[in-house]
C-alpha cells in the first residue's frame, strides 16, 4: 500500500526554489516569468495542504515507446489520486518547465519518445534547455 503525506515529496522542495525567482499575485499564489507554470490543480493542492507526488518524466521519452509509455503515464498518475494525493508530473514543453502536467501537455511528452530531439535533462541543464523551444523531461 503506498502512504502518503504531505511531507515525503520534492514538490515542495522544488517549489521553495521557484519562490526565489517568483512574486506573490493577489490572482494565483505562484505568479512566474514565462520560463515556469505550476498548474491550478497543483497551487490548490499547496493551499490546501494535500499530499503531492513528484512524477518525472524520463521513463516516459527514454523508457518506454509510445504508446505504452502514455498508458504508463495516465497508470501512475492514477495511483497516486487513488491513494488520496496529487501526481505533479514534471516535464519542460516549448521552452517552460511545468509541474502539474495537463493531458495536452502529457501527450507532447509522450509522443516525443525515441525523437533525436528530446533531451533527457538534469538540473545543470535546464538553463540552457529553458532557452530553447523543445519538449524535454525533468529528472
Amino acid at each position: 500500500m503506498l502512504r502518503l503525506n504531505s511531507r515525503s515529496v520534492g514538490v515542495r522542495a522544488i517549489l521553495r526554489n521557484a519562490r526565489l525567482i517568483s512574486t506573490r499575485s493577489q490572482r494565483g499564489f505562484f505568479e512566474r516569468a514565462d520560463h515556469m507554470k505550476v498548474s491550478e490543480e497543483i497551487e490548490e493542492a499547496l493551499h490546501s495542504k494535500k499530499p503531492i507526488v513528484a512524477l518525472e518524466t524520463t521513463i516516459y521519452t527514454h523508457g518506454f515507446p509510445y504508446p505504452d509509455n502514455a498508458a504508463l503515464a495516465q497508470d501512475l498518475e492514477n495511483v497516486v489520486r487513488r491513494n488520496g494525493g496529487v501526481p505533479a508530473t514534471i516535464g519542460i514543453v516549448e521552452g517552460v518547465a511545468r509541474i502539474g502536467l495537463s493531458n495536452e501537455e502529457l501527450a507532447i511528452i509522450t509522443s516525443a519518445a525515441g525523437k533525436p530531439e528530446t533531451m533527457k535533462v538534469s538540473r545543470r541543464d535546464i538553463p540552457y534547455i529553458l532557452g530553447m523551444v523543445s519538449a524535454s523531461e525533468l529528472t
